[in-house]
């Protein structure tokens, strides 16, 4: 070969490498840049959260299209020795490939949101009355409602539309009509550490029965059950003769601490209570305070408050002012007319009903000879203008009764009836049939801030009755004085009450024990089974027939009441009084 043929041949090797190194691979560039987005959700005093994502961006790599020219050279002899060089010429597309490669970046996303403001960890409740002590269940007034449900359970809660009652600390099974068995879960305790079990009641119940004074135990004098343990943890418990209301001690029996009870007494579980609720008893300072703590070791939970502190405050105006000043933090019993007022000014207002009723009692004890006629009872009725009264001085809250303790939630409510209608003309004709068209004097009572607007209706019913001839000398009582005047027996035969309507004949049997021997009759002829459309008829045949003799003048369930911080967590009352503040867990 000789040199031209051999430096054509390098030349073309020489193209070949250059055109092939013209065909390397261009990666498109991906840019990838910080994104800090902004939320803005609400222009509030906020925090600000920083959030850090993966986000995972698409970067394609792509091969380009290239042509590319190769020179093929042929070597080619032809007649006479001569070299021919031919030039081939071939041209390549190559097919455009994809490659997906994902990078991950990091993507800051800056949100600035709405943080509620912390919500204030104690509490300060102002009350009109304090309670006569805090030994759990054992008087169940509005006032001692509302503490002890934070320091004690119950045994069992009754429900209301059945007559029946629904476990808490305890079970229960109906084995025949006076014998009920009642146990409890293990492992349940005392704020002291002591072991929630069926002996432990039974050493209550037999403690507080034989307590003296009366007032301590005085709602466990109708208990009238025997009860014999079948294990550490169940107990029998057998009346001496069949009810129908079985299930009603078991909503106010609170559960005590026996070694405790026993170790100090009455008093001194009052002074030094142990319960097994949200709240641990700190200390009391008679008619001024009582502090209570979280219970830190409550299995169900802890509260959102770390502590609780109820005052004693009975006026009404200085509740209600001390409420707008931050002297205290919630108010009980507000009186209507200042509601507009707190709820412009930005306080929380929670206006809830009870399960007690505001009656007024008639002869309670059956002793005086003008109420003994029951033309005078009811001309007594048809005196009071019950609407104005519910309308001008509770302000429409709660829930106006129509003739019965009852409200239509109660089981054995009697939907047939309706209160005595304002009639003070049927007022005097009655008292002239009686023998009293001239009237009479006669005395009676009221507490003061123990129920809902007690001192203010009181007044208004005197002045009704004044109007038809009856003069009624008017006594007030504070709370404590007149708990224990009524345990005594001793207050005038006209008195107000508060009494619970989960069953409607706890007011009317107030007249049973003699005093009416009909009612006592219909009473006893009550069927004990459960959820029997017998039992309800019989139950409302009593009702109706307290109605028509008179016996009380049943006015309106107690309204709860109350004004609240707006820094305060969302607390709410139960139909017991109970203040139901939230748990953490």
């Amino acid at each position: 070969m000789n040199n031209t043929l051999v430096r054509v041949m390098l030349l073309a090797t020489v193209a070949l490498v250059v055109s092939l190194a013209c065909t390397k691979e261009v990666i498109k560039e991906v840019p990838v840049e910080k994104i800090v987005t902004q939320e803005v959700v609400k222009e509030v005093p906020v925090e600000k959260i920083v959030e850090v994502t993966k986000e995972v961006v698409k970067t394609v790599e792509i091969e380009k299209p290239v042509e590319v020219i190769k020179e093929v050279v042929k070597e080619v002899i032809v007649p006479g020795d001569t070299i021919v060089v031919e030039k081939e010429v071939v041209k390549t597309v190559e097919v455009e490939k994809e490659v997906v490669v994902t990078k991950e970046v990091e993507v800051e996303v800056e949100k600035i949101v709405e943080v509620e403001a912390a919500k204030q960890e104690t509490a300060s409740v102002a009350l009109g009355a304090m309670p006569v002590h805090v030994v759990g269940g054992m008087i169940p007034s509005l006032q001692s409602r509302i503490v002890s449900t934070e320091l004690y359970r119950s045994v069992g809660l009754l429900n209301e539309s059945t007559g029946q009652a629904d476990a808490d600390l305890g079970s229960f099974k109906l084995i025949s009509d006076n014998v009920v068995e009642l146990s409890f879960e293990p492992g349940q305790y005392f704020h002291n550490g002591e072991e929630i079990t069926a002996e432990g009641l039974k050493r209550q119940v037999d403690y507080l029965l034989s307590a003296k004074p009366l007032r301590y135990a005085w709602s466990y004098g109708g208990i009238g059950y025997e009860i014999e343990l079948l294990d550490k943890y169940t107990a029998e418990l057998t009346r001496e003769k069949p009810s129908a209301f079985w299930a009603n001690p078991f909503n106010t029996m609170m559960l005590l601490a026996p070694d405790h009870l026993e170790k100090g007494g009455v008093d001194g579980y009052a002074d030094g209570a142990v319960g097994t609720a949200d709240f641990k008893f700190i200390d009391w300072e008679r008619d001024s305070h009582i502090n209570l703590e979280r219970w830190e070791d409550d299995p169900r939970g802890t509260s959102v408050l770390k502590s609780l502190t109820f005052r004693h405050v009975p006026e009404a105006a200085v509740r209600t002012a001390g409420l707008q000043a931050g002297d205290f933090d919630i108010s009980a019993l507000l009186p209507p007319e200042n509601i507009t007022q707190l709820i412009k000014k930005g306080f929380r207002i929670f206006a809830g009903d009870s399960m007690q009723s505001h009656s007024w009692w008639l002869d309670y004890q059956g002793l005086t000879e003008e109420l003994s006629d029951v033309r005078v009872r009811q001309a007594m009725l048809y005196a009071i203008d019950k609407d104005k009264i519910y309308g001008n001085i509770v302000g429409g809250y709660g829930t106006k009764l129509e003739c019965q303790i009852g409200t239509s939630a109660a089981f054995g409510h009697n939907p047939d009836l309706k209160s005595y209608p304002y009639d003070p003309d049927k007022a005097k004709e009655l008292l002239t049939a009686a023998g009293y068209p001239d009237g009479f004097s006669i005395q009676g009572s009221s507490s003061q801030a123990r129920y809902f607007r007690d001192a203010e209706i009181a007044p208004a019913i005197q002045a009704y009755w004044k109007d038809i001839g009856i003069d009624m000398d008017l006594k007030y009582y504070e709370s404590a004085a007149w708990l224990d005047a009524l345990i005594a027996n001793v207050l005038p035969p006209i008195m107000n009450i508060g009494l619970n309507w989960f069953n409607s004949t706890n007011a009317p049997s107030m007249r049973s024990g003699g005093l009416d021997p009909k009612f006592d009759e219909l009473r006893a002829a009550v069927p004990i089974q459960l959820d029997d459309d017998l039992r309800r008829k019989a139950v409302q045949d009593q009702v109706a027939y307290a109605c028509d003799q008179a016996y009380g003048w049943f006015a309106h369930t107690v309204p709860a009441l109350y004004g609240l911080n707006p820094d305060l967590p969302d607390i709410s009352w139960g139909l017991g009084f109970e203040m139901n503040v939230p748990m953490t867990k």
